[in-house]
């Protein structure tokens, strides 16, 4: 009795073993992706919907449509819809298309890096411009010290030099960002100069919270000089020339990216900042 026992136990293990080596468990499974984009157009061309692209495809596949997350207009990026949103690939080579409708209106392959970049189309003739991201962006809500004493704190800019100085010529010389410091009222640089394609890092600016009990937001003012230290000056609507200067409010704790896009002799498609909120 003692045999057949163990010969069904022997038997019964040999089983499993086959059954083990036959039906191997298999998951489906794929690399993580290990980039992550979002797609800035910025051609310096008039905001109407004959210069809208309709569809955006990244290796074959299509993010983005009129029916599905909408037109990606001039000036503007995508994904759209919240904060932080970025598409996704894997690092290296990737095939980006972009269609007017139906039509295939820019086809190239970007290398991208492992990490988030921003990736900003401004001619259809060239290959576009990446940019790091800039993230982790920096924690800009820490300890309490002499700048963010009370209901004062920080937010972050980052700065990036997408001017035209005429159609088909971006601007050649090297532009300062300046904030004033809603404090002291004191003008105050933004990181360095940056040239055409070029960006600042993410630079904190003083948020002086205009409502106690609140979130906290403040306006903060902009200019911009140029490399002889005077203020940039463009056309306006009327074809005069003008300095350049705008404002946007921050909220604490928020990174912001301010593209300066348009074209400096041009009084249809002009100069003007852009601002991107990234967190």
């Amino acid at each position: 009795m003692k045999f057949f026992k163990y010969l069904t136990y022997s038997l019964a293990l040999m089983l499993m073993v086959v059954s083990c080596d036959k039906n191997e468990i298999l998951y489906d499974t794929e690399p993580a992706p290990e980039a992550e984009f979002q797609l800035h157009y910025f051609e310096p061309v008039a905001n109407n919907a004959s210069n809208y692209i309709d569809s955006v495809y990244v290796n074959g596949k299509k993010v983005t449509c009129v029916k599905g997350g909408g037109n990606l207009l001039p000036f503007n990026a995508v994904p759209s819809g919240s904060v932080g949103r970025f598409f996704s690939a894997p690092a290296g080579s990737t095939k980006l298309d972009l269609y007017r409708k139906g039509n295939l209106i820019y086809s190239v392959n970007i290398n991208l890096a492992k990490g988030k970049q921003n990736v900003i189309v401004h001619d259809f003739d060239k290959d576009p411009i990446i940019l790091d991201n800039g993230y982790p962006y920096p924690h800009v809500s820490g300890n309490a010290s002499a700048a963010t004493w009370g209901t004062d704190s920080l937010a972050t800019i980052m700065f990036v030099n997408l001017m035209y100085e005429e159609t088909g010529k971006p601007y050649e010389g090297k532009l300062q960002y300046k904030w004033q410091n809603p404090r002291t009222k004191e003008w105050e640089n933004l990181g360095n100069p940056v040239a055409f394609g070029e960006a600042t890092e993410r630079c904190p600016v003083l948020v002086v919270k205009s409502v106690f009990n609140s979130s906290g937001y403040c306006r903060i003012n902009y200019k911009i000089f140029t490399e002889d230290g005077k203020e940039l000056q463009h056309f306006n609507s009327s074809g005069k020339n003008v300095n350049y200067s705008d404002y946007w409010n921050a909220y604490i704790g928020r990174s912001y990216m301010h593209f300066l896009s348009g074209i400096r002799t041009s009084k249809s498609v002009r100069v003007a900042v852009k601002q991107w909120t990234s967190l």
